[in-house]
């Protein structure tokens, strides 16, 4: 009992042992109150002494019984830390003069009580309500709920490149389910679940080691949620996922190489050759990874560059960034100007992330940058050294990545290309940036 009001759990005398008893909260104001809880137990399943429910494994108590049982001490349990809260912080009501206009202030704690009742079994409806959900149907909930959601990190709105990522994440498992006829439910997360799924992700559809890990990133952040929701019966093979796939070498496209893709003309004549559509949008991708691969930028900020600010008299490109929020003012390079005229500023929007990368590798390609690069593969469960064209490994991200390598190159100021690249760290941006410990002593050699 808490303060100067006490409550009491009770149960409705009923003569019949086996019909189960509405139960009641008991408390005093300025008058006694009792208040239907909404539950019932059968009387011979009720401790008097203790105001819970009876629980006992086994044979003698109904497994029915049992499971009700349980489910109603949760609620008292809940219920009695909520008005024990709720009666110490209206301990001295009686001191308390309520404003005329208003309801006496008895009025408003027996309210609270029955709100707090109501409230518990809303959550329970919705717990009832959740239990019968799909993983597919509780997966794509939250995505759906993704756009309204802020970056902890950032503290902006989650992005919409995230939001893809997690609908492409979902497609991978629908289509996993499907492959294996498997059922849609959550019994399927178990310690097998992981083996199955990097099967099915390496040799059915033949991704890499780092996509598979990149899919279990998002998979557990769902699994995390469904544990919260207490949908899954396995709470712990989940949290083991892999995550972080093997070191991957990182490649970045010098000058020479970047003015390959740009001077690649899309003729007919080319377009048959390498048996593009002729629909396709590949120039207008090629043209905003080069912007990219001058400018720094993000493929989140591609869309951004027709609300941004661009001063071609001063050679800047003034923008705030999806990501960080920062904003920054980068100069222009000579290719930069030449796409801002050839589109009149008006920059085609990029394509998905998925289609993006598959025009930029066929760029790199079409390019002949077919340097053989050292790279290492799972497969079969086993890490293997394998050779990859350098254009096989070209993706979006890698203009970022050589403009940062590039201009450090160049200036070998880290802090200087950081003002722009937005690292907040040294230590990182060297991580970040593809120079060769081969290249380094090559750049030292001239203070020697």
């Amino acid at each position: 009992m808490a303060g100067a009001t006490k409550f009491r759990f009770t149960i409705k005398s009923e003569p019949d042992k086996e019909k189960a008893a509405l139960l009641y909260v008991e408390f005093a104001l300025d008058t006694r109150y009792k208040l239907s809880l909404g539950e019932f137990v059968k009387p011979q399943w009720w401790n008097t002494k203790l105001r819970r429910a009876i629980v006992i494994e086994g044979g003698e108590q109904k497994q029915a019984d049992t499971r009700n049982a349980k489910r109603v001490n949760k609620f008292l349990d809940a219920l009695e830390k909520d008005l024990l809260d709720l009666f110490e912080r209206f301990k001295d009501w009686k001191r308390v003069m309520p404003n005329p206009i208003t309801k006496p202030i008895q009025y408003t704690i027996v309210d609270s009580v029955k709100k707090k009742i109501q409230k518990y079994h809303k959550k329970e409806e919705e717990e009832i309500v959740n239990r019968t959900k799909t993983p597919t149907q509780f997966f794509q909930e939250y995505i759906d709920g993704l756009s309204n959601k802020v970056n902890q990190r950032t503290g902006t709105l989650v992005s919409a490149g995230t939001i893809t990522n997690h609908k492409i994440v979902l497609k991978r498992f629908k289509n996993f389910l499907s492959h294996n006829r498997y059922i849609d439910s959550f019994d399927i997360f178990n310690k097998y679940f992981e083996g199955k799924l990097e099967a099915f992700l390496l040799k059915e559809l033949g991704y890499t080691p780092n996509t598979v890990c990149a899919t279990n990133s998002i998979l557990k952040v769902w699994l995390k949620e469904a544990e919260k929701e207490g949908l899954l019966k396995d709470t712990t093979s989940y949290k083991s996922m892999k995550s972080k796939g093997p070191t991957v070498e990182h490649i970045y496209l010098n000058d020479e190489e970047l003015q390959r893709i740009y001077d690649i003309q899309f003729t007919d004549d080319v377009k048959n050759k390498f048996k593009i559509d002729s629909k396709s949008n590949i120039e207008e991708t090629r043209d905003l990874f080069m912007i990219a691969a001058k400018t720094g930028l993000r493929l989140g900020d591609l869309a951004r560059l027709n609300t941004s600010t661009w001063d071609l008299d001063k050679r800047t490109l003034t923008i705030n960034t999806h990501k960080t929020q920062k904003r920054i003012v980068i100069p222009l390079a000579d290719i930069v100007v030449e796409i801002y005229n050839k589109y009149e500023g008006k920059f085609p929007l990029p394509a998905d992330k998925s289609h993006y990368n598959k025009h930029i590798e066929r760029c790199a390609m079409m390019a002949g940058i077919d340097e053989d690069i050292y790279v290492i593969n799972k497969s079969g469960g086993e890490y293997k050294e394998v050779y990859k064209k350098k254009w096989q490994l070209v993706r979006s991200h890698t203009a970022r990545r050589s403009f940062a390598t590039n201009m450090y190159l160049k200036c070998g100021d880290a802090h200087l290309v950081m003002s722009i690249t937005g690292h907040t760290t040294e230590e990182n941006f060297l991580k970040y940036i593809c120079v060769t410990k081969e290249q380094n002593a090559e750049r030292a050699r001239q203070f020697i």
